[in-house]
């Protein structure tokens, strides 16, 4: 086998709505994400936080290009493989 699958089930708080929701990972051969979906609950809470990722999006896109590779805007986490 040389893939793997993973999951992670978590609760947040956006725009003041409780949400649970759970991820669902896969793994490449070199162990790199290389498919992620995300599922979340209420519906109420799913539209309060596509509304926090897109203000975060539209900052994102009004940033100057960086010359240094960032590890966040690739999903990774300092201090993680």
């Amino acid at each position: 086998m040389c893939c793997k699958r993973g999951s992670r089930v978590f609760t947040a708080s956006v725009a003041g709505k409780k949400l649970q929701g759970c991820d669902f990972l896969h793994f490449d051969e070199d162990g790199k994400i290389d498919d992620f979906a995300v599922m979340v609950r209420p519906l109420s809470a799913a539209h309060a936080l596509s509304e926090a990722m897109g203000a975060q999006f539209e900052k994102i896109a009004r940033e100057p290009p960086s010359s240094e590779p960032d590890d966040r805007r690739r999903g990774h986490r300092r201090g993680n493989a």
